[in-house]
């Protein structure tokens, strides 16, 4: 279903106040499993009780908020529990005097615990997304500080030698009446040797960088998608964008590392939205499908900024869109991902506005 807009689904077959309550009630808990934001949860309960006990008010009290006042044959309350205390109250207030049953009041019960499990649901969800930016956060800053003092550590020596090097080279040229071309030749040679050394080291750090095995297993691609925007589903819900699925039910499972690409299409999905910070439309558009018979393309397409020129033809280039936060370390993420599943990349201009960022992968690496 699209983010941020609401599918009344199965909940409007009946007219209101004809539907039995297990049905109604088993539709609202399908229906709840796949909302992405409280008010969907909100307005799944409330179209739900409306099939049960027809028309007239039915509302969200917030916790302590006192309810409407109304004669006790016309009003029925449920408090919506939550992990700790109540949410709030489940209240139906109905349009003319009725008999309230055990079986109404039972309704209510189960369409108010449904609702409180969703959103300690949805919570949680938000709390370990949290949990997970931070854990990346934390995880690429401490990966390069190791990197970063390693380098420093294993370069000091051999570019503080070279500096020497030459540095003694320059005073024996200066000395022109002394000059002794043996000794320079030895000291530019020595200074050549220290810098081949910090080449090694480079191609060291580079390699065992390159080297890192995979954990391919086979996996629908379709799947790795969904749980990348469920991870990123409070900034989707904050930014209020709206985000349509074109995925192509019938794809293989193919063979790739699962967290590496959950981690690529984490990345993509983050450009798209930061893309859109100062967008008037906030929508983005995820398809997959067949290229060929042995490739699966996947594309995002955003109404973001777009992307420069320079970007499209490298984009391997950081800073070349500089709103993108984290650009060149997450495009090097990606690009790493992309290599390693023998995957092509590319990203084009939308027209109209906006990117889209291209994807093709092989059913057989």
């Amino acid at each position: 279903m699209d983010t941020g807009a609401y599918n009344d689904g199965q909940l409007d077959v009946e007219p209101a106040g004809q539907a039995q309550p297990p049905e109604v009630l088993a539709a609202m808990a399908a229906e709840l499993l796949q909302v992405q934001d409280a008010p969907s949860a909100l307005r799944v309960t409330i179209r739900a009780v409306e099939r049960v006990l027809g028309e007239g008010r039915v509302m969200i009290l917030e916790q302590g908020e006192p309810a409407p006042v109304a004669p006790a044959d016309r009003s029925l309350s449920c408090a919506v529990a939550g992990t700790r205390e109540p949410f709030g109250t489940l209240y139906v207030q109905s349009a003319q005097s009725r008999h309230i049953s055990a079986s109404d009041r039972l309704f209510l019960q189960a369409a108010a615990a449904l609702l409180g499990a969703a959103i300690v649901r949805l919570q949680s969800e938000s709390q370990l997304h949290a949990l997970y930016q931070e854990l990346r956060q934390d995880s690429v800053q401490r990966v390069l500080r190791v990197l970063g003092n390693s380098l420093v550590q294993e370069m000091n020596q051999p570019i503080t030698a070279a500096r020497n090097y030459l540095y003694s080279c320059k005073h024996l040229l200066e000395d022109g009446a002394t000059v002794q071309i043996t000794e320079v030749t030895r000291l530019q040679a020595k200074a050549m040797e220290e810098l081949r050394r910090i080449g090694k080291i480079l191609c060291h750090v580079r390699g065992n960088m390159e080297d890192e095995s995979l954990d391919m297993q086979d996996a629908n691609i379709n799947e790795i998608i969904g749980a990348a925007l469920m991870l990123l589903q409070p900034e989707i819900v904050d930014m209020k964008i709206r985000v349509h699925r074109i995925l192509q039910p019938d794809l293989p499972a193919i063979r790739l590392d699962k967290d590496l690409m959950l981690q690529l299409f984490f990345n993509l999905f983050s450009f798209s939205i930061d893309a859109m910070q100062q967008a008037v439309r906030r929508e983005i558009t995820v398809k997959s499908g067949y290229v060929y018979l042995d490739q699966i393309e996947v594309q995002i397409v955003d109404t973001g900024h777009g992307v420069d020129r320079g970007f499209q033809v490298n984009p391997n280039v950081s800073g070349t869109v500089s709103s993108l936060k984290g650009m060149g370390i997450d495009m090097a993420i990606c690009r790493h991902a992309i290599d390693a599943h023998h995957g092509e990349f590319r990203i084009s201009t939308t027209p109209g506005g906006g990117s889209t960022l291209h994807l093709v992968l092989p059913l057989h690496a």
